[in-house]
């Protein structure tokens, strides 16, 4: 990880040939802080007068509250952080990457439901969220956010989808993620046209009426390219969705996965692993 030191030193030893970082281009200095967590980039702000406000403007953020959870009392700063960051910001500069990491149980949904909706309107392209547990739900907004290009959520609850629109969404990652009803996930992946990387693991499902009269429902993911379901056993996606993949692993119902893939040819398949589940 990336670090700042800063040691204390005389006018004399402060020349102007010493600060050799603060002589680059803006944009590489921006792209520097990127890879910084958020709150050790808007340290740099003591460094200098130009330095100060060089990371509001920076496209990345980070906020991770592992540090903040010894009580209420310190979870409120790491509450208080965020809120700042997210209003001091320039608006007009979007915000490519928003990474939440909360395993506090104090984590507050009203709060991250705030900051990824001001990340939406800032066009955020790569959203990951990892919550501490699965009873916080999905904020709405997510679902429709025209631009995003990555999504990685884990541990949350899906309990509505009203619609979905990812026109530019490559990577769907979901980790531990609750359906209320089995039919939202396919929504989801039916939204998403240009996607190529996926990844289902220890999902919870709910089986609808449904999906026990009718079985999987077909999902067209044509971009697919690599695609990894595991211990997701509630989850038969046809085999025909995976027909476009290099890469599959996946848990499978034999008796489902044969039947559809009996008509399917993996052109590109460079690598195949699958646990079969024979409990359903």
């Amino acid at each position: 990880m990336l670090s700042f030191h800063i040691y204390p030193s005389s006018m004399h030893e402060m020349s102007p040939m010493a600060d050799k970082i603060s002589s680059l281009p803006n944009t590489l200095i921006y792209h520097v802080l990127s890879f910084l967590p958020t709150k050790e980039a808007a340290a740099t702000s003591v460094l200098s007068k130009k330095w100060r406000p060089m990371w509001l403007s920076v496209s990345t953020l980070h906020f991770d509250d592992q540090t903040y959870s010894e009580n209420e009392e310190t979870y409120f700063r790491f509450l208080e952080l965020v809120y700042t960051v997210m209003l001091l910001r320039d608006v007009s500069q979007p915000i490519q990457m928003f990474n939440l990491e909360c395993r506090s149980s104090l984590c507050d949904p009203c709060a991250i439901n705030t900051w990824v909706t001001t990340a939406i309107q800032r066009k955020v392209q790569h959203l990951s969220l990892s919550l501490p547990c699965s009873t916080i739900h999905l904020p709405c907004c997510i679902l429709t956010c025209t631009t995003l290009a990555v999504l990685k959520l884990k541990s949350l609850t899906v309990n509505n989808v009203h619609s979905v629109d990812f026109p530019l969404l490559k990577t769907l990652h979901l980790i531990r993620v609750c359906f209320v009803k089995n039919e939202y996930l396919f929504q989801i992946l039916s939204g998403c046209p240009l996607l190529e990387d996926l990844l289902l693991s220890s999902l919870e499902m709910q089986i609808s009426t449904y999906s026990k009269l009718f079985g999987p429902l077909k999902i067209k993911l044509p971009k697919l390219i690599r695609a990894d379901v595991h211990d997701s056993g509630m989850v038969n996606i046809p085999a025909a969705t995976f027909h476009n993949v290099q890469f599959l692993r996946s848990q499978v119902v034999p008796i489902i996965f044969f039947h559809h893939s009996s008509h399917t040819n993996f052109l590109y398949l460079t690598y195949m692993e699958l646990f079969f589940d024979f409990n359903q």
